[in-house]
């Protein structure tokens, strides 16, 4: 058996939480009879681009470096599962989610555009705006926000609308 130094808590928790390592209680001199090997490491790979989602609704997206970012809405949160697709690994513990490190707010843009061709534009704040014409929508398009195309209103409308300010570019 070989021994390997633990450097941090999420290296712990990663071990332990997501890879369901068992814990092992020795003492010092048995601890000291195993050779010692490299350090350890642990990456949760399993949640790479996936939501994940405490019991109390709290949701993370981790991204394809294995860094988490709170979702700040019900917005985002629709975003990136409905438009982008991105699995769910529903009722994850704290310990799971301290195993991965935090990175900045989640955010996720879109345009959406309904069966007549009405435009809107999903900020920041995961709310809806109208787009008021093709020039709005061709800027927001050029800077790279992704559209996404319905023959129905169902996807759309689980977007709360911000009816105060329009969109613009």
């Amino acid at each position: 058996s070989v021994r390997h130094w633990i450097p941090n808590g999420g290296t712990y928790l990663c071990l332990t939480a997501w890879k369901n390592k068992p814990v092992m209680n020795v003492t010092n001199d048995q601890a000291n009879a195993l050779t010692e090997g490299t350090h350890q490491t642990c990456t949760v790979t399993e949640a790479r681009d996936h939501i994940i989602r405490r019991p109390d609704g709290t949701s993370y997206y981790v991204d394809g470096s294995s860094v988490r970012h709170w979702i700040p809405n019900g917005g985002t949160y629709n975003c990136l599962s409905l438009l982008r697709g991105r699995p769910l690994i529903n009722n994850v513990t704290q310990d799971q989610v301290d195993a991965i490190p935090e990175g900045g707010h989640q955010v996720c843009l879109a345009l959406l555009v309904g069966p007549d061709q009405t435009s809107f534009y999903v900020d920041q704040t995961g709310e809806r705006h109208w787009v008021p014409d093709g020039d709005t929508f061709v800027c927001l398009e050029r800077r790279g926000v992704p559209v996404y195309r319905y023959n129905n209103w169902d996807t759309i409308n689980r977007f709360d609308e911000h009816r105060d300010s329009w969109a613009s570019c």
